[in-house]
């Protein structure tokens, strides 16, 4: 599994070469797809992270709307 740091190179790669090179339709289309997928996957990491911090303050008698979440 990836980290969130390595999908978010892999999304800057990604819109780095939609801006800078010549691409077809299809091209630019195969490289959206993937961005699409990299931030499924980001969201998914934030969404566990964002779980598993909820998990811990409320292991030690914190509500979570005190941290903003």
């Amino acid at each position: 599994m990836s980290s969130f740091d390595q999908n978010v190179e892999e999304l800057q790669k990604i819109l780095d070469i939609l801006e800078t090179q010549e691409l077809t339709d299809e091209q630019a289309q195969k490289y959206i797809q993937k961005a699409e997928n990299l931030k499924q996957k980001c969201a998914l990491l934030l969404a566990d992270e964002k779980n598993e911090i909820v998990k811990i303050a409320r292991a030690n008698d914190i509500n979570p709307d005190e941290l903003g979440l």
